[in-house]
């Protein structure tokens, strides 16, 4: 929910990162919304719960899937390829 926010308000170096990666600045907040909606949702209780956590889950890890393929792509050192950080929050959703 953090990364949501700091979407949302403009923050430079995530807004240089985007740039640097081709997306444009609308799709960076359009992210930040989805992010926290989809944060707010997945601790909401309501009846069908079981059915919108697997979308969430699901959009979550297309979130992190096309992030690690963006830096993939980009030709980013290694360094930022293989940040330990990005492969654990990528085989936290692929195991749960």
């Amino acid at each position: 929910m953090v990364f949501g926010i700091l979407d949302l308000t403009d923050n430079k170096l995530i807004l240089e990162k985007a740039k640097y990666l081709g997306y444009p600045i609308y799709f960076v907040k359009l992210a930040g919304i989805f992010k926290i909606l989809g944060c707010l949702l997945f601790f909401w209780p309501y009846k069908y719960s079981r059915e919108i956590k697997k979308w969430i889950y699901f959009g979550f890890f297309i979130e992190l899937l096309t992030g690690f393929i963006s830096h993939w792509v980009m030709a980013d050192s290694i360094e930022d390829r293989c940040k330990v950080k990005n492969l654990i929050k990528l085989e936290v959703f692929i195991i749960s």
